[in-house]
C-alpha cells in the first residue's frame, strides 16, 4: 500500500508527480544476455555442450560490458550471473568437432543453488507486524512559465500494524491494518511546504490537503480477508475507512482519491506476498511480477517486474532468501472520456531488492527504488516532473496482540 498511498500525497500536495526518465536501455540489454543464458541452458541439458558454451561465452561478453557502461546497476544481480557464466564458459567441452555421438560433459547446476525454497507468507495468530516505511524523493517540476525546473524534496515515513486475527474456516486468515504513525516533511527549494508528524499533537491542518489526509489516516483500520494462498479476496471496513480520509477535500480532488483507495486498489495494495513466487524455487531462478493499480479516474498504473532469487544473506540476525527485481511503470487511461490522459508515464523504471525469511515465514525487508518522468495535464496547463525516489519498508517488531 505504500508506494501507492506516496503516489496519492505526492498528487495532494502539488497536483502533480512525477518521473524521471532512465537513459538507455540497460533492462533491454540484461533480458537479451538473460535469453542467451536460457538458451545455453537449454542446449546443455540436450547434450550440445559446445553451442551450449557458445552461448554462454557470448552472454558472458555482454554482460561484461554491461556491467563497465552500468557499474552501479543491480550489482548482485550482475555477480551472480557472471559467477555463474564463469562456471559454464569453464567447462570443458568433450567429443570430436564433428560431433560423432561422443558424450558431452554433463552441465551442472551452481553449487550454491540448493534445493527448492518455498517462500510463503506464514501468519502467527495472535500476533501483531509493525513495519516501518520510509520515503525519500526529489522531483524536478517544469511549470508553465518557468524558465528553471523546480526542485521539490519529500520526506515521509509511517508506521503500520498488521493484527492477524484469526484462521478463516477453510483457509486463509483475516487481518486487522492500522496505521499508526504518519510524518512528512516537503519544501520547493529552500521554501518548506509542509511539516507533519501525527506524533506531535496540536497541528492545524485545515489549509494543507496532504497534511489532512494524513492526519485522518492514523488510527484507520482496516480488514483483509485472505484465502488459503495468502491472496486478498476481500477488504472489510474500505468503505468507511474512505469516507472518513476524503471528507473536506477539495472537490476536484475526491473523484480521485476514490480511486486510489477503492477495494481493489486497497487488495493490491495490502502488505501481503508481494513480489513472491507462489512455488517453491532455487537459487537462480527468476518469475514475472505484474500489477494494475486503479487511480480512479486518472487510469491504472501498470508495474511490471521480474524477480531473481539471487541467494542467501544474514540480514538483521536472520538467514534470508534475497530477491532482486527490475522492471517498469507506466500509466493506462481510464478511456471514460473525463480526466483520461490527465497523468502519463514515460519510461518509468523500478529495481529492489527484498529479504524474505523462509523459518519466520515472513518478508524482513524491501528496499526499491523509482526513476520516472511524469507528465500532468490539469486546468489547462501541462507539468513535467523528473522524480527520483527510494522507498524502504522493514519489519521492526512482531508482539503479542493487546488483550
Amino acid at each position: 500500500m505504500k508506494a501507492l498511498l506516496i503516489l496519492l500525497i505526492a498528487c495532494l500536495a502539488i497536483l502533480s508527480p512525477v518521473v524521471r526518465a532512465e537513459d538507455e536501455t540497460v533492462d533491454d540489454r540484461y533480458v537479451a544476455i538473460y535469453g542467451l543464458m536460457l538458451a545455453g541452458d537449454a542446449k546443455a541439458e540436450n547434450g550440445q555442450a559446445a553451442a551450449a558454451k557458445t552461448n554462454y561465452t557470448e552472454a558472458q561478453s555482454m554482460l561484461k560490458k554491461l556491467r563497465e557502461d552500468y557499474p552501479s546497476w543491480s550489482t548482485r544481480v550482475v555477480k551472480f550471473r557472471m559467477d555463474y557464466l564463469a562456471e559454464k564458459a569453464a567447462i570443458p567441452v568433450t567429443g570430436s568437432a564433428t560431433g560423432s555421438g561422443a558424450a558431452a560433459t554433463p552441465m551442472t547446476a551452481p553449487a550454491d543453488a540448493g534445493q527448492p525454497v518455498e517462500m510463503k507468507i506464514k501468519w502467527g495468530i495472535g500476533k501483531r507486524y509493525k513495519q516501518r516505511v520510509e520515503m525519500t524523493q526529489v522531483m524536478d517540476m517544469n511549470m508553465p512559465g518557468l524558465s528553471e525546473p523546480m526542485k521539490q524534496e519529500m520526506k515521509q515515513s509511517q508506521d503500520i500494524g498488521i493484527s492477524a486475527l484469526k484462521e478463516r474456516d477453510g483457509g486463509g486468515d483475516e487481518l486487522e491494518m492500522e496505521f499508526l504513525s504518519m510524518a512528512m516533511d516537503m519544501k520547493m527549494g529552500d521554501t518548506p511546504l509542509m511539516s507533519f508528524d501525527s506524533k506531535q499533537g496540536g497541528q492545524d491542518n485545515s489549509a494543507n490537503p496532504a497534511a489532512a489526509v494524513l492526519g485522518k489516516m492514523v488510527g484507520s483500520k482496516i480488514k483483509f480477508l485472505t484465502d488459503p494462498s495468502g491472496k486478498i479476496e476481500s477488504v472489510e471496513g474500505y468503505q468507511e475507512f474512505q469516507d472518513h480520509v476524503i471528507n473536506g477535500s477539495p472537490p476536484e480532488m475526491q473523484a480521485m482519491m476514490k480511486g486510489f483507495l477503492s477495494e481493489d486498489s486497497l487488495k493490491q495494495m495490502s502488505p501481503t506476498s508481494m513480489g513472491l513466487p507462489g512455488k517453491p524455487v532455487k537459487t537462480g531462478d527468476t518469475w514475472p511480477v505484474k500489477m494494475e493499480i486503479g487511480l480512479g479516474p486518472m487510469g491504472k498504473m501498470v508495474v511490471n517486474l521480474n524477480y531473481t532469487f539471487t541467494g542467501w544473506e544474514q540480514h538483521d540476525g536472520h538467514k534470508c532468501a534475497v530477491l532482486e527485481y527490475v522492471g517498469d511503470v507506466s500509466m493506462k487511461p481510464s478511456g471514460d472520456g473525463g480526466a483520461a490522459g490527465m497523468m502519463s508515464i514515460d519510461q518509468g523504471k523500478a529495481s529492489g531488492k527484498t529479504w524474505f525469511d523462509p523459518a519466520m515465514g515472513m518478508i524482513k525487508e524491501t528496499a526499491g527504488k523509482q526513476d520516472l518522468t511524469m507528465k500532468i495535464n490539469a486546468q489547462g496547463q501541462s507539468i513535467s516532473t523528473q522524480r527520483q525516489q527510494n522507498l524502504d519498508t522493514k519489519l521492526v517488531d512482531v508482539t503479542d496482540i493487546a488483550k
